[in-house]
C-alpha cells in the first residue's frame, strides 16, 4: 500500500476528529516525517490547545509538525497570486467585497479554494516553502466533510472551463491518487454507528480511498476477568457502599457490552472494505483536554 501524503479526517460532530487529526500528526512526526496539520474555515482548535492565535502561515507545534488554519478568503488571495498571476495586487483584487460575495455564493467554491491550497502545499510548494511528507486535514463534520470531498466534481460540472475548472480537475486528480486517503473518526456508541456505516458507504463510491477507521474513546473492561465477576459480586452484598460499587460495575459492564457490539459491527464492515481499524482508549485529561501525546502513542500502537 502506498504511504499516504494526504489524509482527510471526517466523522460525525463530537467524535473527536480534531483530536484524531492532531494525534496522527504527532505520531507521524515521531516517526521522522515532516507533517502539516490543517484546520479549515478559520477554525483553530488545535492552535487553542497549544495556546496559539489563529494563523494562516505555518507554525511549528512539535518536532517535525507544523500547524496552520485556512480560510477561503486567504486561499482565494493565494490563488490569485499563484494561478492568475496577479502578483501582490492579488490581495486587494481577490479580497474585494464583490469577489468575496461571489465566493460565498458559489456552492463548493470555498471548499475548492482550500483544497487547492492543500494541493499546492503538497505538489507545488513555492521556493522556500516547507516540503511536507504528510498533510493531515481536520475536515468539517460528516455532511460538510462529504461536500468538501465532492467539491472538485461539483465545480467541474458547474464551471465547464476556465481557471476554477482547471483547479477542480487538479484537485480531483490529487484526491484520487493512491497517496491520498480518508480517515473516518467515530465513537464506539450506537448513535454514531449508523452515520459511520453510511459514511463508509458514501466513501466507497468516491475516487478517494478510505485509509483507516479510528474509534475514539474506547472504554477499558472494568474488571480484569469477566468469569470471576459473579463470585466478586456475591461478595459485595453486605454493605450499602459495596452494593453501590457492584451496581456501578454492572453499569460499566453494560456500557462495555454495548461498545463490544458496536465495534464488532464496525469491524465487520471495515473488513469487507479492507480498511484497518484503530482504537484510541479513553484517556486522562489535562485541563479538560485529552493529552494529544497519549493519543499519538495509541495510534502508533495499532
Amino acid at each position: 500500500m502506498t504511504d499516504p501524503r494526504l489524509l482527510i479526517i471526517v466523522g460525525k460532530g463530537g467524535v473527536g476528529r480534531t483530536t484524531v487529526a492532531a494525534g496522527l500528526a504527532l505520531e507521524a512526526g515521531h516517526r521522522g516525517l515532516k507533517v502539516l496539520v490543517l484546520e479549515l474555515n478559520g477554525l483553530w482548535d488545535i492552535g487553542r490547545r497549544m495556546r496559539l492565535a489563529r494563523s494562516y502561515p505555518a507554525i511549528a507545534i512539535s518536532e517535525n509538525v507544523d500547524w496552520r488554519s485556512l480560510t477561503a478568503r486567504e486561499c482565494m488571495e493565494d490563488f490569485g497570486k499563484r494561478k492568475l498571476k496577479l502578483g501582490f495586487v492579488g490581495s486587494s483584487v481577490m479580497g474585494s467585497r464583490p469577489l468575496r460575495a461571489f465566493v460565498d455564493a458559489v456552492p463548493g467554491l470555498p471548499d475548492l479554494l482550500q483544497l487547492g491550497k492543500i494541493e499546492n502545499l503538497l505538489n507545488d510548494p513555492l521556493p522556500g516553502d516547507p516540503v511536507y511528507d504528510l498533510v493531515i486535514v481536520d475536515a468539517p463534520a460528516t455532511g460538510h466533510g462529504v461536500t468538501l470531498l465532492s467539491a472538485p466534481q461539483s465545480m467541474t460540472e458547474i464551471s465547464g472551463a476556465g481557471p476554477f475548472h482547471d483547479l477542480a480537475s487538479t484537485i480531483a486528480d490529487a484526491l484520487a491518487a493512491p497517496s491520498s486517503g480518508v480517515v473516518v473518526a467515530t465513537l464506539p456508541e450506537v448513535l454514531p454507528l449508523s452515520e459511520t456505516l453510511g459514511l463508509l458507504d458514501q466513501l466507497e463510491a468516491m475516487p478517494i480511498r478510505t485509509h483507516r477507521v479510528v474509534v475514539n474513546r474506547v472504554a477499558p473492561l472494568p474488571i480484569p476477568d469477566l468469569a470471576q465477576w459473579p463470585q466478586i459480586k456475591s461478595m459485595l452484598s453486605d454493605e450499602p457502599d459495596l452494593v453501590r460499587l457492584a451496581d456501578l460495575t454492572e453499569g460499566l459492564l453494560g456500557v462495555h457490552a454495548e461498545e463490544h457490539e458496536v465495534l464488532a459491527t464496525l469491524t465487520r464492515r471495515a473488513e469487507q472494505l479492507r480498511v484497518p481499524v484503530s482504537l484510541v482508549p479513553t484517556l486522562p485529561r489535562r485541563q479538560t483536554r485529552v493529552d494529544l501525546e497519549a493519543v499519538a502513542t495509541a495510534l502508533g500502537a495499532r
